[in-house]
């Protein structure tokens, strides 16, 4: 039987539909947070930058809390997909070259938003414990996923850490974080790509 016209929508084109709206309120949503705070931010002002409506916000997250941890699991993953993306190179000094490629991928207004975006997490889910343990087990998931890489690559170029594979993934997450927030602070003293150059420095020891 075949469907009245009008009264629904290509079954097909729905997922894809429902991603790219997904997308867009988190794109949304990260540029209101970093620009006026979590707290700050209402639901309205995040649907109308995405160009939807409430209806359209609630039929992708239930809460803003759950809005928060999908942008902060797409921060995750974005950060472990970079390690996961070097572990992949069979040849050292082609992985070398994709490593600082990774320092200029994006522009560095979108890295200082991203930062500070990142600062509105860490103390949002600091001051609300339930949400904090949630973003423990992002952070614990992608410390997970960087030290599996990291092992691959210590691997396949004969290199010997000495610390344990996921500390040493909680290492770069720390060196990432607190290297931005002082360039940021002082970008003449404390170069954007520092984190990237002791990486290569740790990967080229052995």
């Amino acid at each position: 039987m075949g469907r009245v016209a009008g009264t629904d929508v290509d079954p097909r084109r729905r997922p894809k539909n429902r991603e790219e709206t997904r997308r867009r309120l988190l794109q949304a949503a990260a540029a209101e947070f970093a620009a006026n705070g979590f707290t700050d931010t209402s639901i309205e002002q995040i649907v109308a930058r995405a160009g939807y409506t409430r209806g359209a916000f609630y039929s992708n997250f239930g809460s803003k809390d759950e809005l928060f941890l999908a942008i902060m699991q797409h921060r995750m993953d974005e950060v472990a997909r970079d390690l996961v993306e070097l572990a992949a190179y069979e040849d050292e000094e082609e992985m070398f070259a994709a490593l600082a490629e990774q320092a200029t991928r994006r522009p560095t207004r979108q890295l200082e938003s991203a930062f500070v975006l990142s600062i509105e997490f860490w103390l949002y889910a600091m001051r609300n414990p339930p949400v904090r343990r949630k973003v423990a087990r992002q952070y614990a998931a992608a410390r997970k996923k960087m030290g599996t890489a990291l092992g691959e690559i210590c691997r396949r170029f004969g290199l010997e850490p000495s610390l344990d594979l996921d500390d040493l993934a909680a290492a770069i997450l720390a060196l990432d974080a607190g290297a931005l927030l002082q360039h940021y602070i002082d970008p003449k003293g404390v170069p954007a790509d520092l984190p990237t150059r002791v990486v290569r420095q740790f990967l080229a020891a052995g």
